[in-house]
């Protein structure tokens, strides 16, 4: 079923008439299989106040709800640059504790955001955003009801009269990991929902594809020697005329373009990190695409990911009934161990509960405290 996002009400009638004790989520699901003390902390100790938003997490939620205003006809495309551009501002001004790592990291990503919107190109269909999806799995007689929120969701009819469904995940993340091997296990979640599509619309399951914008990226092509297509190649937004500079001197230099006049036609483009300085006939060359990657997946993947959904809501269980210590144990957050960068870059809001962290501040304390005695120490003695 498709519903807007649940109330409390909703919820619990959903348990009622499924007869479950919890609604599962994704979220809760993979963090319970990835961060287990994490897991612990955020769903179980339920005293204990944890804020688990970063920087990536509320421009992902700022982006995806820009987005939304204008499928939902709240903004026009016009306007999207300007409202980025109000967002930015408005983060530097009131939202100090959500920063970077370095300022490098910072503008590429900022930069590669404001390629999107200014070049923004939508789709041309009905969109269904910010849609609840709902599956109910059984097994030996037990309900498993997991609810999800697709980003954005529409229908198509091909030549042969055939209903297809796409569904999309806006990403601001990098690309690191949606490809070949590791595209499946990443793509889960987008798995869980295609399932619940299937199931409420019979939709076959051939007929439905599930995908992301890769936000900061852009799908490149460019005409060969051959007069054949360049195989498509996913690169970041502010590089891509940079990315393009063998290609676009090489077609210069066949229109009769000499060095100086190409270095300049080059510095200018690469500068502004635009096509539109460079002769109809090289632009006619190099087709762009919104940075879409879509997930091959069948049958046999949907009951993969549902046997999954169901082991890992009965682990999740079992492990709740055990030794919490034992079944969630406190993670190596040292720099450069396997968990540093997802508690000290990510997760901060639940550092304060790490035994190790304490630990630090403490030391710290002692240290600044130490400094301290010791400069008055060192000052006095002037006196003496």
């Amino acid at each position: 079923m498709i519903l807007a996002r649940m109330t409390y009400e909703e919820r619990e009638e959903l348990k009622k008439k499924y007869n479950v004790d919890t609604i599962l989520s994704y979220s809760k699901m993979s963090t319970f299989t990835e961060h287990p003390w994490a897991y612990r902390i955020i769903y179980l100790e339920k005293d204990l106040k944890v804020d688990t938003s970063n920087v990536y997490t509320i421009f992902g939620t700022w982006m995806h709800d820009l987005i939304q205003s204008y499928y939902e006809g709240e903004i026009t495309k016009e306007e999207l640059p300007t409202k980025y551009k109000s967002i930015i501002n408005d983060w530097l001004l009131f939202y100090p504790e959500y920063r970077f790592m370095s300022e490098n990291v910072q503008n590429g990503y900022l930069d590669n955001l404001e390629n999107y919107f200014n070049t923004f190109v939508p789709i041309d269909k009905k969109m269904l955003i910010e849609k609840t999806v709902t599956t109910v799995v059984n097994r030996n007689g037990k309900n498993y009801v997991l609810v999800g929120y697709v980003d954005a969701m529409w229908g198509d009819v091909d030549e042969e009269g055939k209903h297809h469904i796409y569904i999309l995940d806006f990403k601001t993340s990098s690309k690191s990991g949606f490809s070949g091997k590791g595209l499946l296990d990443k793509s889960k979640q987008l798995l869980i929902y295609a399932k619940a599509v299937h199931e409420m619309s019979g939709v076959p399951v051939e007929n439905i594809h599930v995908g992301y914008d890769m936000m900061k990226y852009v799908t490149r092509y460019y005409k060969l020697k051959s007069g054949k297509w360049s195989k498509p190649s996913l690169v970041e937004r502010r590089q891509l005329v940079e990315k393009l500079d063998k290609q676009i001197r090489g077609y210069l230099v066949d229109l009769g373009y000499e060095n100086p006049e190409i270095n300049e036609l080059m510095s200018k483009s690469v500068k502004e990190n635009t096509l539109k300085y460079l002769p109809k006939e090289v632009q006619d060359n190099i087709k762009l695409e919104n940075g879409y990657i879509f997930v091959d997946f069948n049958q046999e993947e949907l009951d993969n990911i549902t046997e999954w959904l169901v082991d890992t809501a009965d682990a999740m269980v079992k492990a709740e009934q055990g030794d919490w210590d034992k079944e969630f144990p406190i993670p190596d957050i040292q720099e450069g161990a396997p968990e540093s960068f997802f508690y000290r870059q990510l997760n901060q809001g639940l550092l304060q509960y790490h035994p190790d962290h304490q630990d630090e501040i403490e030391l710290e304390q002692s240290i600044n405290s130490e400094m301290e005695i010791t400069d008055f120490d060192e000052l006095d003695s002037l006196f003496n």
